[in-house]
């Protein structure tokens, strides 16, 4: 199956080989159909960029969430432990207050 930007090159080929004052209402279909395809490939690309954009924030953002529990899950897992909270927040980033509250 051709991809899209070979499309446009086939339909383009068949116009300049149809183009005659003959075949004019072909002709034009031929213009019109190629129009229609570059926009279906115009948003075929648009959609294409906004999902990828969306994906690589949705990926950053699962990322940050995943740290943020994984650092409260060893601060809960150090301070069952006993591990003097000085320590614990000096390790972890993380203020006493924080870790108080957990």
């Amino acid at each position: 199956m051709p991809q899209p930007g070979q499309i446009l090159n086939y339909i383009h080929a068949a116009i300049i080989r149809f183009h005659s004052p003959r075949l004019n209402p072909g002709s034009q279909f031929l213009y019109a159909y190629e129009k229609f395809w570059r926009v279906v490939i115009d948003e075929e690309v648009h959609f294409r960029v906004q999902y990828q954009d969306g994906f690589d924030k949705g990926m950053v953002k699962g990322r940050e969430e995943g740290r943020a529990e994984e650092r409260l899950k060893n601060t809960r897992s150090l301070k069952a432990n006993g591990i003097p909270f000085d320590v614990i927040a000096s390790s972890l980033g993380l203020s006493q207050d924080e870790i108080e509250a957990l």
